[in-house]
């Protein structure tokens, strides 16, 4: 089993790598259904059902139709050493992060410091 390690740390530097495309459908997608059901015997009957649903995931992006930009960021972590990692959020240096390493794939990841980690003096601090 792989360990997973987070590592506090603040955005040094950022640096434009790429800009993807927007995805090809941005738009809500809908679908019909129909059923039936019949029955014979002592009691007979009949029923009929209509179903609608919607896809409404997109509507909930913030900027579907926008292309994404790609950064890699300079972080120093609380240890003094630096990493460098690939990430589409938009930060800026001074900004504090966790950064998530494993050696499984698509890592390291880099993640927005929520309220447990405090940036004092250039370093990241975990309370």
């Amino acid at each position: 089993m792989d360990r997973i390690q987070l590592n506090a740390g603040k955005i040094a530097a950022r640096q434009d790598l790429t800009t993807l495309p927007p995805p090809a459908s941005a738009s809500p997608t809908a679908a019909v259904g129909v059923g039936a059901i019949g029955g014979s015997g002592i009691s007979s009957g009949v029923g009929l059902g209509a179903g609608l649903s919607f896809d409404i995931t997109r509507l909930f992006q913030k900027h579907p139709d926008e292309p994404v930009r790609v950064y890699r960021y300079s972080v120093q972590l609380k240890d003094g050493s630096m990493r460098e990692v690939d990430s589409v959020l938009e930060l800026q240096p001074g900004n504090c992060v966790n950064v998530i390493d494993s050696r499984q794939a698509g890592y390291p990841k880099l993640v927005a410091a929520s309220g447990l980690l405090i940036c004092r003096f250039g370093v990241a601090v975990l309370l």
